[in-house]
């Protein structure tokens, strides 16, 4: 009966130890690019990573743990697998405090503009209303209308050049966010489409 308990214990401990190396190599890099380097989300929902786990924690369920046992190579290779899942994890969750308070820009609409036109930005860690920073444009500073953590209103003022640039915030500490794409577009060639 002990015996059978120590060999229960050590296979639920095999699959939970296989799973979590699964969650860190294959969920975690897809949760960093898109949250921290290609601003497709904010942030994941807990639930969704809770369940995520459970899945990957499902998948190692699959797994025969007698044939692993049986092979030294296997073993050998489970082992590598836990150890690289691990040094991962430490990789990413150092990344991810490095990047935490970072102004990040997710959406710009409209994606083009006109001089006076007012452009919307969603992201996060924009800074509190009280410590508005500065949106640029190739040097243009935006006339700032709205401010708050996760969304800015400015207001594109009379460019000194027209075309495809890089917006981006700065914050009034200093940090930088990422950027995104803005076309400037002339009021004047925009006439020839209303004649």
């Amino acid at each position: 009966m002990e015996k059978s308990l120590k060999i229960n214990f050590f296979q639920y401990l095999f699959y939970a130890i296989f799973g979590l190396s699964l969650y860190f190599l294959f969920y975690l890099p897809l949760e960093l690019l898109l949250t921290d380097f290609f601003f497709v989300l904010p942030k994941v929902n807990s639930w969704i990573n809770t369940g995520l786990l459970l899945f990957f924690l499902l998948i190692a369920n699959l797994f025969d743990l007698r044939g692993v046992i049986r092979d030294r190579k296997k073993i050998i290779t489970l082992l590598f697998l836990v150890v690289v899942s691990l040094i991962f994890y430490n990789v990413y969750y150092q990344i991810k405090l490095d990047r935490e308070y970072l102004p990040k820009i997710y959406q710009v609409k409209p994606s083009w503009v006109i001089q006076g036109q007012p452009i919307e930005i969603k992201g996060t860690n924009l800074g509190m209303v009280f410590q508005k920073g500065e949106v640029m444009v190739d040097g243009m500073e935006f006339l700032v209308k709205d401010w708050s953590e996760n969304r800015v209103i400015v207001e594109a003022p009379v460019p000194s050049r027209v075309g495809n640039f890089n917006i981006f915030i700065k914050t009034k500490d200093g940090r930088t966010s990422n950027f995104l794409h803005l076309e400037i577009k002339d009021p004047n060639e925009l006439l020839k489409y209303l004649r």
